[in-house]
């Protein structure tokens, strides 16, 4: 049986990561071009592997995030399903999957940052039995840490990689533009 409850679909951390969207051009332009520090606001778009012990779930995962200083900072993120994972007659599908992080960074090298971030995820995969003809969604809310790595090929633009561990597993790789 398919069951949802009216609007789950905007949940809290959904509702966080959509004022983070809303808010980061406002924050954009409130930014100074000398300042000393770089860049505080940044986008990325990653393809994103998403596994626990019963599936593999490609997603494409969008991210914006705020360098609040030099070392802490805090980002959202969205993933949106790419594919399906069938498994002993059974397909998972990921719906959505939403998260906010707040994060630390370290730049060893110029070009190069090593990150850690903590925060919540707030996910829903759809699960499909058709021998039993049957379907229900799958909701995930949890604590995760993650970490990775970027590295700027140039001033604005660089690749990104990066862990994350929320009740499942996530591996991520993807292009990041700091404005």
């Amino acid at each position: 049986m398919h069951s949802t409850k009216p609007f789950s679909f905007c949940s809290t951390p959904l509702r966080i990561a959509l004022i983070a969207v809303f808010l980061a051009p406002s924050i954009a332009v409130a930014q100074t071009d000398d300042e000393e520090d770089g860049a505080k606001v940044y986008v990325n778009g990653a393809i994103t592997r998403i596994s626990d012990d019963q599936f593999d779930l490609d997603a494409f995962t969008g991210r914006l995030g705020w360098n609040i200083d030099d070392d802490f900072g805090v980002e959202a993120e969205i993933s949106l399903p790419t594919g399906e994972d069938n498994q002993d007659s059974v397909t998972f599908e990921l719906d959505r999957s939403v998260a906010i992080f707040a994060t630390a960074r370290i730049e060893p090298t110029d070009g190069l940052e090593i990150f850690a971030r903590t925060g919540l995820v707030d996910s829903r995969v759809n699960v499909a039995i058709p021998s039993q003809q049957s379907t229900f969604d799958v909701e995930q809310r949890s604590a995760a840490i993650g970490a990775g790595a970027k590295w700027y090929f140039s001033r604005n633009l660089g690749i990104r990689a990066g862990y994350t561990y929320a009740k499942s597993e996530a591996i991520d790789i993807g292009l990041e533009w700091r404005f």
